[in-house]
């Protein structure tokens, strides 16, 4: 109920944007893009961090190598080779929405923390404060993942298409 004028920004210690005034810390919000597809994160009272990725069919195994941790590197070593790419995206958008979940961005050293490969929602422990990981199948050429700092019940999925609003699903979690 507030008019769009009135909305103003604020920016944390790491630039993480967030609604200033009356609604801040009410409503968060995180964004995210890659290649043709964008999607946007909302929750009330909360931290909230998203990621997308296109899957680009390039060895990212030094890049691996030099963010991902030593569990990580491992897991995805154990990934038959067809495999691989399409796996360190999704660790990579999980690691991504992790940081910016959390605020901190790149500030946050990527090899500090593990996720995991598994197509499940996941509780991580990192610097004392737990964060929800919810990985997310939205399109099969792409990797995304949503990280909050409490657990959510369901996350709506809606798709925007020529200025209209088509809710695809509702993914109720278990965690």
């Amino acid at each position: 109920n507030a008019e769009p004028k009135s909305l103003t920004f604020s920016y944390g210690e790491y630039r993480k944007p967030a609604l200033a005034g009356t609604f801040a810390n009410q409503l968060q919000f995180n964004l995210s893009h890659s290649a043709d597809m964008a999607m946007y994160a909302f929750i009330l009272n909360g931290q909230i961090g998203i990621d997308i990725e296109k899957v680009r069919q390039e060895n990212k195994s030094d890049i691996a190598t030099r963010f991902f941790s030593t569990a990580e590197i491992s897991a995805l070593q154990a990934l038959p080779p067809a495999d691989q790419t399409a796996g360190f995206y999704c660790l990579w958008a999980r690691k991504e929405a992790i940081i910016k979940a959390n605020g901190k961005g790149f500030a946050q050293p990527l090899s500090s923390f593990s996720v995991s490969l598994a197509n499940q929602p996941e509780l991580l422990q990192i610097d004392h404060q737990s964060w929800n990981l919810y990985p997310l199948a939205i399109h099969q050429d792409y990797a995304a993942a949503v990280a909050t700092a409490k657990p959510v019940t369901s996350l709506l999925i809606w798709d925007f298409i020529d200025q209209k609003a088509s809710l695809r699903s509702i993914i109720k979690l278990s965690s």
